[in-house]
């Protein structure tokens, strides 16, 4: 028995014009996912072609296995093989049959029926990356892409931010004008649709529907009627650090509900960093051990084997790659949230079922409770008023879900949009796409939609493409980092290093990649050789393609947590007192970059490495805090202090994609230009 959205999710999609979109916003939890499979579990016999996009690796493997369920239902006996992509396994697929990356993409793309994978592969082929240079044509992986799906899903997509939206509507529209009268449909499965988005499409005169979902919030619903998607909760919110709540309520809440349910208790606890997660993991261990509470983590951090087994665990830890559309069974859940979207997607992991399976047998979920964390000022506004204000909720009050959902919206402060992002620098992701179909090899064949295409691009970022055309080619001389960055989806790796987790037994997968300047701050490194390194990869098998292109910045021994966060700073080698006023709150690229930081054994080794890099930045003489609240910048938005060499100007820097980030909102602010510096008219 299908949900009303689903069937209206599936006749949009079979109904629609080539190319149509269709948005369905229906609340976490209610099936989203399956009424975009619809149109082909449903479809006519043969095999059907579908691209699927998640934006976590976790994400794709939970959708697997519902994927695979569902086909034994809907398709049964036939022959229809799902399968993951993402560039680990590009690697190995290319080193196993000795084929290039490209050759590799084009026949996993027509052999695969429905392939899971990740935005940023799709975004990739459309920039012509997978493709060698004057020895391939830039079309050769586009045109299989295009040629091969009828539809192609974007799932949970409203946690990305406007570089990625302005990404992907750079791609949906190369892909429409490529595919004409047999392009694909468009889904985008997203609990708000962005409304950068939308405004992207209405400038392109691309149409779209959004289908939303219905709800009851009587107790009990009519059966005949409605289907239980979330069951009731008591919800306990509370303005404190999740540090702060164990410490008060370990005994009397967290223990106590595994002591009263028994074995009926299974639980989550997610937060918003990693190193959070790992010392949460450390304090709870010998509490849980004396209760016989089974304890996993499941971070970014943790091998992919222990993430896999920390779904049988007890009590999970986790962080953003668990609360994102995974389907959770458990009835206690502790959490805290950085913003309005993250506080819904994670409440909305609870009440998902009535039981589940421990050790084959099916245990009952008796109660469902939940401990949301948030800011003093969001505590304020939910039950006190803030501004003038009536307050929102009182103690013990029943509350609808999406009631309650409008509240936390009003709660939470909105951050920054990043509204300029993509006149400013995805207008270079849309140069770079019409310079590649004006190539020798191709441009005679996509003149036409190259001529439609441009028109495109100019109505919906509000530019000009010959001027970005010339602005891409002079970056790519004076400063290809910034190129590099623009054209990137998630941003460039500029500090990955390649780590061996040496606090994990044998077995373990120890071999990683993570972010240097996070390894510093929250763990103990002692840095190693390359050859030590991958002496270790290879043996837990790195394939040699992946081991060759992989470049870090170091390699290092991850040996214990810190007990405190470290805070990183940067001295950058410039007499900043000579800069010109607009060189600030303007992306650039700087060499002579170090860390200053104390306490790191091998610092002087990584900066003489670090010395020599060009890094694309972002200057600004307001400290981190104080540029984070004039701006309104997300919470987890990477900024570090820095200082001038020989000099006493002091502020913030940022790198990568965060330097395009702020550059496209503070260029051209007088208002924030250095104290200092005498402008002059």
């Amino acid at each position: 028995r299908l949900s009303a959205h689903q069937v209206a999710t599936y006749r949009a999609l079979r109904t629609s014009q080539p190319g149509g979109i269709v948005f369905n916003t229906a609340f976490t939890g209610d099936g989203k996912s399956l009424g975009g499979q619809l149109a082909d579990l449903r479809g006519s016999p043969g095999i059907p072609k579908s691209l699927l996009m998640f934006p976590t690796k976790e994400l794709a493997r939970d959708q697997l296995g519902q994927l695979e369920r569902n086909l034994k239902l809907w398709r049964p006996g036939e022959d229809i093989y799902p399968r993951l992509l993402d560039a680990d396994e590009l690697d190995v697929q290319s080193e196993r049959r000795d084929l290039s990356r490209s050759e590799t993409l084009q026949s996993v793309l027509w052999d695969g029926d429905f392939v899971l994978t990740n935005p940023d592969i799709l975004h990739y082929i459309m920039q012509a990356a997978y493709v060698r240079r004057k020895a391939e044509a830039p079309d050769r992986v586009i045109a299989p892409l295009v040629n091969a799906f009828s539809q192609f899903t974007f799932d949970e997509f409203h946690i990305f931010e406007s570089p990625q939206i302005v990404a992907v509507t750079n791609a949906l529209l190369l892909i429409r004008e490529l595919a004409g009268a047999r392009c694909p449909r468009f889904l985008f499965l997203s609990a708000t649709p962005s409304d950068a988005m939308l405004q992207f499409l209405d400038r392109a005169g691309v149409p779209f529907q959004e289908i939303k979902g219905q709800y009851a919030h009587d107790r009990p619903p009519n059966a005949h009627e409605w289907r239980l998607i979330l069951r009731e909760a008591r919800l306990t919110v509370q303005a404190m650090t999740v540090t702060e709540w164990i410490d008060a309520h370990l005994e009397d809440t967290l223990l106590r509900f595994f002591r009263e349910q028994g074995k009926h208790a299974k639980g989550a606890i997610i937060v918003n960093s990693v190193a959070t997660a790992q010392g949460l993991y450390q304090r709870l261990k010998p509490s849980c051990d004396r209760q016989g509470i089974r304890l996993a983590l499941n971070t970014g951090f943790d091998s992919k084997k222990a993430r896999q087994r920390s779904y049988d665990a007890d009590l999970l830890i986790g962080t953003s790659t668990i609360d994102v559309g995974v389907d959770f069974k458990i009835n206690f859940l502790l959490f805290e949230s950085r913003d309005a979207g993250t506080f819904l997607q994670r409440l909305g992991r609870l009440g998902r079922h009535s039981e589940f399976e421990r050790a084959s047998e099916k245990l009952v979920f008796n109660a469902f409770e939940a401990h949301a964390l948030v800011p003093e000022w969001v505590h304020t506004a939910l039950f006190e008023g803030r501004d003038g204000q009536p307050r929102m909720l009182a103690e013990s009050e029943s509350v609808d879900r999406e009631v309650f959902a409008n509240y936390i919206k009003v709660a939470f402060p909105s951050s920054n949009p990043f509204n300029s992002y993509g006149k400013r620098w995805g207008s270079l992701q849309a140069a770079h796409i019409c310079m590649f179909l004006a190539s020798p090899l191709i441009r005679d064949t996509y003149a036409v939609t190259r001529k439609n295409l441009i028109e495109k691009y100019e109505r919906t970022l509000d530019i000009r493409i010959n001027a970005e055309c010339g602005r891409l080619n002079a970056l790519r001389k004076e400063n290809p980092p910034l190129v590099d960055e623009a054209l990137s989806f998630r941003g460039s790796s500029w500090f990955e290093c390649g780590v061996i987790d040496v606090r994990l037994p044998d077995g373990e997968l120890r071999a990683k990649r993570y972010d240097l300047l996070w390894l510093l701050s929250n763990t103990h490194i002692e840095l190693i050789d390359k050859q030590t390194f991958e002496r270790t990869a290879r043996r837990e098998g790195w394939n040699e393609t992946t081991l060759k292109r992989f470049e870090p910045i170091a390699y290092c021994n991850c040996l214990s947590l810190r007990d405190e966060r470290l805070n990183v700073e940067f001295l950058v080698g410039h007499d900043l007192q000579t800069y010109e006023a607009d060189w600030f709150h303007t992306a650039q690229v700087l060499d002579r970059i170090e860390i200053t930081t104390n306490d790191v054994p091998g610092v002087n080794t990584i900066n003489r490495t670090l010395r020599q890099l060009d890094l694309p930045v972002l200057l600004s003489t307001f400290n981190p805090h104080e540029l984070r609240r004039r701006m309104r910048l997300p919470p987890l938005f990477q900024l570090y202090a820095m200082r001038g060499r020989g000099d006493n100007v002091m502020g913030t820097i940022a790198f990568g994609r965060q330097a395009l980030m702020l550059d496209s909102i503070l260029r051209g602010r007088r208002d924030l230009l250095p104290p200092q510096t005498a402008i002059i008219a």
